[in-house]
């Protein structure tokens, strides 16, 4: 009995309508790019105590809507009793899945508006930001195609081809590749057209364009993807991150690339980690095969973070396993001296080791790489 007095109560309370400063509403925001509201934890708070109420009502409603107002409260639109539609009847869970589709879209697009306006600070101060033909794909996560001056999939040419890049992002940019976008969550299509790279909305604008260069890499080459490939795309995308200087963190999602790219780029157990969750395992022969394309791409590339977290026998073996045609141990680490040297000079970032710390982590890395045992192990 107290049961079904408070599902009536409940239901009386879905019925009454609370009193709403018109601003947008939720359906349309979902419904077109262009829409804009203020979304905030006032939103958030609100949506979520809505999603709990109907389903603890167990009830499903005709033409749900919700109106966002010009402080973020969001109020449920007014219902009258013949869109109450009780369990039993053929069209509930139908009702049900998109009741539930509606609120849960709203909560997702205010979560991300919500991040967006914390990491704005960061992207404000991004290479490119500023540029007239970037600044407003540069505004927070992006949720459409169309710019003011270039529509997204120009604008990510253009970001490509900018300034400070890498040479795979010219390649990309300058293939026959067409790059094709989907809403969060839906996917990209299962067989996708040969030169089509399917890139994910709802992310900042930077993002989306390493995205581009991790699945470009991928579409540039033939045959099947193996996980050399993998690892070799997922590395080229960090290093265009890291060359656009865009920090870890800013990304709405979990994946590693946003998330972890200072342990990527440094730590090559991560790298095989990811590389192995992404195919659904690797076999030993191939892990060793990614180890050693990390390697390869550390001490080319010579990120701070690398030597700032390498001891002397793990430099020592990188030294050793990745020199180039006849290149010596010396002069592979003259090498990795004068990378690092230019790296601090193009870029001005702060060494994150001392320079007689360094000295000290090469000149022992010159002995034992000069070691008749080392040249033994090879």
């Amino acid at each position: 009995m107290r049961r079904t007095s408070r599902v009536i109560a409940l239901t009386l309370l879905l019925l009454v309508c609370r009193p709403a400063h018109a601003q947008v509403s939720g359906r349309d925001l979902l419904d077109d790019p262009k829409a804009e509201a203020t979304l905030n934890e006032t939103t958030l708070g609100d949506l979520q105590r809505w999603k709990a109420l109907l389903a603890e009502s167990r009830v499903a409603i005709r033409h749900l809507d919700f109106t966002i107002a010009k402080n973020g409260h969001a109020t449920r639109n007014k219902v009258s009793s013949d869109e109450i539609v009780q369990p039993g009847d053929e069209k509930y869970d139908k009702l049900r899945a998109k009741n539930e589709k509606l609120v849960s879209g709203l909560i997702a697009r205010t979560e991300r508006d919500i991040h967006a306006a914390k990491v704005q600070p960061l992207l404000d101060e991004l290479p490119g930001a500023k540029d007239p033909l970037l600044a407003d794909w540069f505004q927070g996560v992006v949720t459409g195609t169309k710019g003011k001056k270039l529509d997204l999939a120009d604008a990510i040419h253009y970001y490509l081809k900018r300034r400070v890049t890498t040479k795979i992002a010219l390649d990309i940019a300058e293939a026959p590749i067409k790059f094709k976008f989907y809403e969060p969550g839906d996917g990209p299509p299962a067989n996708p057209k040969e030169g089509d790279v399917w890139l994910e909305l709802g992310q900042p604008f930077p993002l989306i364009a390493a995205k581009a260069i991790e699945l470009g890499s991928l579409a540039l080459g033939s045959g099947k993807e193996t996980p050399v490939r993998t690892a070799n795309a997922v590395l080229r995308a960090l290093h265009f991150l890291s060359v656009k200087k865009v920090p870890d963190g800013l990304g709405t999602s979990e994946d590693p690339l946003f998330t972890k790219g200072a342990e990527l780029r440094s730590n090559p157990d991560e790298l095989v980690k990811l590389i192995s969750d992404r195919l659904g395992g690797m076999s030993k022969k191939d892990e060793a095969r990614v180890e050693d394309k990390a390697y390869h791409h550390y001490t080319k590339h010579l990120p701070d973070e690398v030597l700032a977290s390498t001891k002397t026998d793990g430099l020592t073996g990188r030294i050793v396993s990745s020199m180039v045609g006849n290149e010596t141990a010396l002069e592979k680490i003259k090498r990795l001296a004068d990378a690092r040297d230019v790296l601090f000079e193009k870029y001005g970032t702060p060494a994150t080791v001392s320079t007689d710390e360094l000295r000290a982590i090469l000149d022992e890395a010159v002995r034992n790489a000069s070691d008749p045992r080392v040249e033994e192990e090879r």
